[in-house]
């Protein structure tokens, strides 16, 4: 399982956009982003042998498919007054 991560949320008035930014688990947003987009392998001792030292795009379609669907945990919070000024 993957720890969950902490977003931090606002509100930017002149743009009216939310804002999130992330409080805990920047590194391992990375991680994932880095790995989806090919700039490392997997590790040689993955518990499963036909993934070992793969890459993403090297992945059988079904382990693609199972990464995107995958749940990664989020605790979101806002702040008092959720507005950005």
């Amino acid at each position: 399982p993957i720890p969950k991560l902490y977003l931090y949320q606002v509100t930017d008035l002149k743009s009216r956009k939310t804002i999130k930014h992330i409080v805990d688990g920047q590194q391992r947003s990375y991680t994932i982003l880095d790995y989806y987009e090919n700039k490392f392998p997997l590790s040689r001792t993955s518990e499963l042998d036909e993934l070992r030292g793969k890459k993403f795009d090297d992945l059988p379609d079904e382990y693609k498919q199972k990464f995107g669907y995958c749940s990664k945990p989020i605790e979101e919070s806002e702040s008092k007054t959720g507005i950005l000024k």
